[in-house]
Order: structure tokens, then C-alpha cells, then sequence
């Protein structure tokens, strides 16, 4: 016999009760975790925009030491800028929701601590808070020495066995390329020669087969040895976050140009190219919008453009062209160059490197490194030559002085050179450097306001080196 059991109507309420307040707590819990995900995931993002805005305080009083290490005073400071300079501007400053002051403090009389510290409101109640702390040193205290007898002081290392192709400097900072490899371009910081720093790189999947690198203002451009894009700019407003900002492709029809030189006068990109089939090899490109860069105009010779160099209205490209090793273009009007003057330099060698001085200008092939009088800019004259003992690189020049120039050679006696050039009718060797091994310097820079020179080349273990005076 079957029995029915019957509860009473409080005990189904009861129930329904426990149910509904179970509900309710397992809804309030899921939406709690919601809520406090959301709140983490926007409190994250606040802190990284945060300590991106201390690192560009740090950065701002590096860039015033940089000028002027004698304006980093003591006391609690607000940044601002005026085309593209920083300076203090009272006691604080707002960049949205932030707050950012910078504080300087002296260490002795040649170094400072600086710490950039931001803070935020978070959701009207609770406030965030970022510290960095850098030191930072004078290192004009330490310019001086003779360039007669040069030493190594210092060096980087690269991932990888690739060679260090060409290299610039600006400020505290070295901007290294590498046609292979990973990275293929680097930012040392050198603000202690003795013991570079490397900063922040872009990969070869970022900036494939550089070639050479022109660094001027917040832009590092880079040429390719890829048409499409055969240039690339970076910005390096920040060197310790590059990007990239933009890039040109060479569109001419059935140009496969490696884009092998590489000049910038202000916003205007010169570009000289080796062509495939021989199609133009001289561009001349506007990039006062460096996301979108135009093309100006194009020049077609018969052979590669290695280098360029520009001093008012005149573009001076050294050449593989055997009659022609030196070509002048006059750019008065970029929309429409036209060659000026032509040089047949000796031999058959091509032009590899050049650079233009106040009144004269420098140009090498092979072995060889000639000067040339600019009393007519358009009509160089031959002054005098020099024989470096091995293939010349690369040149770089002391702008500041005009009383040296620095060569990257694979003399392997001598593969870093010093070359007086106080009177360019007479040069002659001051003083050199032997690395050790059996090494090659493919790229040199010169950094006036720390009178150091670096180099990079075929050291698998330091294709950045630093040298300096004694």
C-alpha cells in the first residue's frame, strides 16, 4: 500500500525563501567578481599610462642634462615643452588625469638623482601613485683629451653573430643597424662611454635589411635594401620605446631599388638607390608628415647612388658611376633637380662615403680618401688625398672643430683612424686603434658634445665600440 506524504504550506515557503536568497547571493557574488575584474582590468591600464608618463619625465630631465646639466636644479619641478624642448615649469604638470612631479636632488657636483613620481585619481575616491628614479651625470665634465692618441673605452654586444652595418648618435644615445640578424636596430645609451647601455631595439620583422641610418630630431630614418618599404622612420622621441612612425615605398614601375644612402635636411628625405634595371636612383622625398611621406621628385642615372650628402643648394652623391664617382645636384627647387657638375675621380673604384664640411668636402674609394675645396659649391676642386691602408667605410666628421675626421676602415692594423684634417690641403694620421682580432669597422659616428667616436663591425662579440681621447 502506497502512502502520501504531505508537507505543510510553512516548510514549501521556508524553502522557496532559502532558494531565492541562495539565488540572490550566487548573482551578487558573480557580479561582485564582474565589477572587481573590470575595476582591476581599468586600474591596470591606469598604472601602465602612469609609468609611462614618469618615464617620460625621466627622459625630459635626461634630454636638459644632455643640453645643459647645469640647469637640472635642486627642488620639486612641473615639465613643459616649447618646440619640441623640454624645460621646468613650476612645481607640477597635468597630462589628463595624471599629476606628475619631478624631483631633482644633487649627489655630488656631478651627478643628480631625479625622480619622476605620478599620481592619479582612480574612481573619485581611491588615488594611484608611480615612482622611477634614474641618476643621471655630467658628462661634458669629462670632454678633453688628445684625439692623437685614441683608445677603446668601451663596447656593446648584439644578439647573434651579425655585423654592425652603420651607426649614428644624438645626444646621449647610439643608434645602431644591422642589415641581418635580431635585432636589426638598437639604441645604446653612451652617457658613460666606459660602459654603454643598451636601451630598446626593433627586430627584423619590424625593420627588415637596413642599409643606413640617418638620425635628426624625434626620427631615426633608415633605408632598405626592400623597394617597398625602402625607407623607414622611427620615432625616437622616447628612445627606450621606438616606433615606427611611417614608411616610403619606391613605386616606379619595375624598380627594385636597394635604397643605399641616406640625408635628411629638416622635413626632406634625400635617398640615393642602386637599381635593378637601372631605373631612377635619386629621390628626393617630403616628410613633414612623417606617417605619410611624398614623393618630390626622382632623378635616373646609369649606376648607384652609395651615399648623399647636402649643403645648401646643392645634394653631393658619391657614386658607382666610373666617369662620374662625384655628381653635384643642384636643389634649389626639389620638385625638379637637375645635375650640376660631375667629377672623375682616379681609377675605376666607386665612391662609397661622403661628408660636407663649412668649405670643403671629404669623399672616399677604396683605399683612398680625397678633399675637395667648396669655394664654388657647385664645382668642387681636388686639395689633397689620403691613403688609409685598407677599404674606407665610413666617414664621420668632428662638425663642431672641423679639425678631425673619423674613419671606419678594414685596415686590420688600424681599423679605427683618426685623420687630421685642420688643413685639408695637407691630412694626415693623428692616431689609430688596433682591435684585437682580425676585424673589419663597417660604420663610424662622432657625438661632439661627449668627444667620443663609436664604430660598429664585424666583432661577433661587440659590434658596438666606443673610443675616446687621451
Amino acid at each position: 500500500m502506497r502512502t502520501t506524504q504531505h508537507l505543510a504550506p510553512g516548510v514549501t515557503l521556508v524553502e522557496t525563501l532559502l532558494a531565492s536568497a541562495l539565488f540572490g547571493l550566487l548573482v551578487t557574488g558573480l557580479v561582485s567578481v564582474l565589477i572587481y575584474g573590470q575595476q582591476v582590468s581599468v586600474s591596470t591600464g591606469l598604472r601602465q599610462r602612469a609609468v609611462a608618463v614618469a618615464e617620460e619625465g625621466l627622459e625630459a630631465v635626461r634630454s636638459m642634462r644632455n643640453t645643459a646639466f647645469s640647469g637640472l636644479t635642486d627642488g620639486v619641478h612641473g615639465l613643459s615643452t616649447s618646440t619640441n624642448v623640454w624645460a621646468f615649469n613650476g612645481a607640477q604638470d597635468t597630462q589628463d588625469i595624471y599629476t606628475r612631479t619631478v624631483e631633482i636632488g644633487a649627489i655630488d657636483a656631478q651627478r643628480k638623482t631625479v625622480t619622476s613620481t605620478v599620481t592619479w585619481t582612480q574612481d573619485g575616491q581611491r588615488t594611484g601613485s608611480v615612482s622611477l628614479t634614474t641618476r643621471l651625470t655630467n658628462w661634458l665634465a669629462s670632454v678633453g683629451g688628445d684625439w692623437h692618441l685614441p683608445i677603446r673605452v668601451g663596447g656593446g654586444d648584439l644578439s647573434g653573430t651579425a655585423d654592425g652595418v652603420k651607426i649614428q648618435t644624438q645626444d646621449a644615445y647610439a643608434y645602431v643597424i644591422r642589415t641581418t640578424g635580431n635585432p636589426t636596430f638598437a639604441i645604446f645609451e653612451v652617457t658613460d662611454a666606459t660602459n654603454p647601455i643598451l636601451r630598446s631595439s626593433l627586430s627584423s620583422s619590424i625593420i627588415p635589411l637596413p642599409t643606413n641610418i640617418f638620425v635628426a630630431g624625434n626620427y631615426a630614418y633608415i633605408s632598405s635594401q626592400a623597394s617597398s618599404p625602402a625607407l623607414y622612420i622611427v620615432d625616437i622621441s622616447n628612445p627606450l620605446v621606438p616606433t615606427i612612425a611611417g614608411s616610403f615605398s619606391i613605386t616606379t614601375p619595375g624598380n627594385k631599388s636597394t635604397a643605399l644612402g641616406i640625408y635628411v635636411v629638416g622635413t626632406t628625405i634625400y635617398l640615393g638607390c642602386n637599381s635593378d634595371n637601372k631605373a631612377d636612383e635619386f629621390f628626393i622625398i617630403n616628410a613633414s608628415n612623417p606617417a605619410s611621406p611624398t614623393l618630390m621628385s626622382s632623378m635616373a642615372f646609369s649606376d648607384s647612388i652609395n651615399e648623399v650628402a647636402v649643403s645648401g643648394n646643392y645634394a653631393y652623391l658619391a657614386t658607382s658611376l666610373n666617369n662620374d664617382e662625384l655628381t653635384i645636384v643642384n636643389i634649389t627647387n626639389p620638385a625638379a633637380p637637375v645635375v650640376a657638375s660631375s667629377l672623375d675621380l682616379p681609377g675605376n673604384t666607386n665612391a662609397l662615403s661622403i661628408a660636407v664640411h663649412d668649405t670643403f668636402l671629404s669623399i672616399t674609394q677604396d683605399f683612398t680618401l680625397s678633399f675637395f675645396s667648396l669655394a664654388t659649391p657647385a664645382s668642387p676642386t681636388l686639395l689633397s688625398t689620403f691613403n688609409a691602408g685598407g677599404i674606407i667605410n665610413d666617414i664621420a666628421l668632428d662638425i663642431a672643430a672641423n679639425t678631425f675626421l673619423f674613419i671606419a676602415t678594414t685596415n686590420q692594423n688600424q681599423e679605427f683612424q683618426v685623420v687630421d684634417i685642420a688643413i685639408p690641403a695637407s691630412p694626415s694620421l693623428a692616431g689609430f686603434v688596433n682591435l684585437t682580432g682580425n676585424l673589419v669597422l663597417n660604420g663610424v659616428a662622432y657625438l661632439s658634445g661627449m668627444d667620443r667616436a663609436f664604430g660598429v663591425g664585424t666583432n661577433n662579440t661587440e659590434e658596438f665600440t666606443a673610443f675616446a681621447p687621451q
